[in-house]
């Protein structure tokens, strides 16, 4: 008998039952089927319209406790990706105009509050009796993540600075009708510092 569990002897984890051997769509419209909570013979009827006649209860079964599960966490992963992704690209377009560090930095903030939001306790003593790094390590990202934030603050409040005293400088020579040289080189100075 054809089994719907997965091949365990260490090499190829591809699954080999009825539903895995089903073509893509099909095999998606039996995961999307289990997960709105069809019924197996339903199921069972649906494949068979579409030329697929010998799948059972069984098969379905073991499919629901194997290739479903396997289905719906690549399904979490690649929503979890997705919504990273949409991260990015959203603090990309609020820093537009100068802080790519800025959104690397939330980003990665963001990754580590939701790494350590799933963290059980319970998991980091057996981490920490496993290998005490561990803990340091994580510690030591908070760290230098706090650190980079704290000098990219001072980075743009700098600029901030900069851009005011330019700006200062640009209307006053509007007060008093023309650009010296000198004033000219000074904001060139700021602007290659920036």
């Amino acid at each position: 008998m054809i089994s719907d569990l997965d091949n365990s002897s260490g090499g190829n984890n591809r699954r080999n039952g009825k539903v895995a051997r089903l073509d893509a769509k099909l095999r998606e419209l039996v995961n999307q089927m289990m997960l709105d909570g069809t019924t197996y013979p339903k199921i069972i009827a649906t494949l068979a319209e579409r030329g697929v006649p010998d799948i059972s209860e069984d098969n379905l079964s073991r499919w629901f406790q194997g290739g479903h599960k396997d289905w719906l966490r690549q399904n979490e992963r690649l929503a979890e990706m997705a919504g990273r992704r949409e991260f990015a690209l959203k603090m990309a377009e609020q820093n537009r105009g100068g802080s790519v560090h800025e959104a690397a930095m939330q980003l990665a903030a963001s990754q580590l509050f939701e790494a350590l939001s799933d963290f059980d306790l319970s998991q980091l003593k057996g981490l920490l009796a496993e290998d005490p790094e561990n803990y340091a390590k994580v510690v030591n990202s908070l760290a230098k993540l706090g650190e980079g934030a704290l000098k990219y603050e001072k980075y743009r409040e700098a600029v901030q600075e900069r851009k005011a005293a330019m700006q200062k400088e640009i209307d006053l020579a509007k007060k008093d009708k023309g650009v010296t040289r000198e004033t000219i080189d000074r904001i060139e100075r700021e602007l290659k510092l920036l």
